[in-house]
């Protein structure tokens, strides 16, 4: 039977029986003093008589006792597990997810950020960070690949809610925020994505991806000459090896779809070399001796 199947009692019964002596008293000031799960299910393994198995019971033990009666005190790796829980519940069927699916992972996500919140209102960004140590999968990467999914159920507050809770906490803010402006653009809602869009630009004014962004935007939105400025304006921040060939791309669509074939073609010419393989690893034809 697994740990969390167990009353508080069998669990007491079954470390007893290892050698380890406590309550729910004990083991809350045991736990507080330990500072983690995984710390005090090595004290306790240390003075018990646990083999093999039994050292895993240590642990679930100390992190079932734990989520029932130290909820309140924060602990990265209690988190980390609920954490990993909700990656898991995204990732084990991502073909088949629905509105009602994902409203179930949004809500996850959500709890997890009020349990960030501090007393005075601001968000544990050392506890967010310390869950890297901790949890299996990068929770960072797994929350920016949903927006644009929950985009697509038609979940546009959720999708853009998430982007801007955890803009605050993350080292790369832009990254929460720079799609914004196209989700609410596909979205319709074309005063909202303007306004994401000055935002962001007036906030990340250097970051290349963020201008690159701001024109699909305005793709979408039908103004092609705000989306043509801004895919300009990227072109002329671009890195050759790294960026242009994606904004090249953008310019030689657009132009392409709005009749300007002449524009299009004037920057073909430079995407082809730019992602044309370098001379010296392009081989040679061989030459044929009866021919020569």
């Amino acid at each position: 039977m697994a740990v969390k199947d167990l009353t508080d009692d069998e669990i007491f019964a079954e470390l007893s029986s290892i050698g380890i002596e406590t309550g729910i008293d004990e083991f809350k000031a045991e736990a507080v003093e330990a500072g983690s799960p995984s710390v005090l299910a090595k004290a306790w393994e240390d003075v018990s008589e646990a083999k093999d198995e039994k050292e895993d019971f240590l642990y679930e033990a100390a992190l079932e006792l734990w989520k029932r009666h130290l909820g309140h005190i924060k602990c990265p790796e209690l988190l980390a597990g609920f954490i990993d829980e909700t990656v898991m519940m995204y990732e084990e069927n991502p073909d088949e997810h629905d509105r009602f699916s994902l409203l179930k992972i949004y809500e996850r996500i959500k709890e997890f950020y009020d349990y960030l919140i501090k007393e005075d209102g601001s968000p544990d960004i050392d506890i967010y960070n310390d869950l890297t140590w901790h949890t299996h999968y990068d929770f960072e990467v797994f929350l920016l690949t949903l927006p644009f999914e929950f985009a697509r159920h038609k979940l546009v507050d959720e999708a853009i809610n998430i982007g801007r809770l955890f803009a605050d906490i993350s080292s790369q803010p832009a990254n929460f925020l720079r799609d914004a402006g196209c989700i609410l653009a596909e979205a319709g809602r074309e005063a909202e994505a303007i306004r994401q869009i000055e935002e962001n630009l007036k906030r990340f004014p250097n970051d290349i991806r963020v201008v690159i962004n701001a024109g699909d935007a305005m793709w979408s939105l039908d103004r092609i000459k705000s989306a043509e400025e801004f895919f300009l304006k990227a072109y002329k921040m671009a890195a050759k090896e790294y960026d242009k060939p994606g904004v090249l791309e953008r310019l030689i669509d657009l132009y392409k779809e709005t009749g300007m074939i002449e524009k299009a073609e004037a920057y073909e010419k430079e995407y082809k070399e730019l992602i044309a393989p370098p001379r010296h690893l392009v081989k040679k034809k061989k030459t044929d001796r009866n021919n020569q």
